[in-house]
């Protein structure tokens, strides 16, 4: 990511290919640097978590759960 300090914890010249990629962040990055890879490409969206908004359900008053629903909710609640 543009402003993230990643670390080898190793000697900085980890093996990076399509099976080992995952396994250090920074080598990696160094990789890519080396094949010509710019900065400006670095994203710096994909460790934010997505908030998803929750739209609120509200339910009539007179709102019942079915006879099945119901004593599944008690089974669940007493487990």
């Amino acid at each position: 990511q543009k402003n993230m300090v990643y670390t080898c914890h190793r000697d900085k010249n980890c093996q990076i290919n399509k099976v080992t990629r995952n396994r250090c962040q920074y080598c990696r990055l160094q990789k890519c640097f080396e094949v010509g890879m710019s900065k400006e490409a670095v994203r710096n969206d994909r460790n934010k978590k997505k908030k998803d908004v929750k739209e609120e359900v509200v339910l009539p008053e007179n709102y019942e759960l079915s006879g099945e629903l119901e004593e599944l909710v008690n089974k669940v609640s007493k487990a």
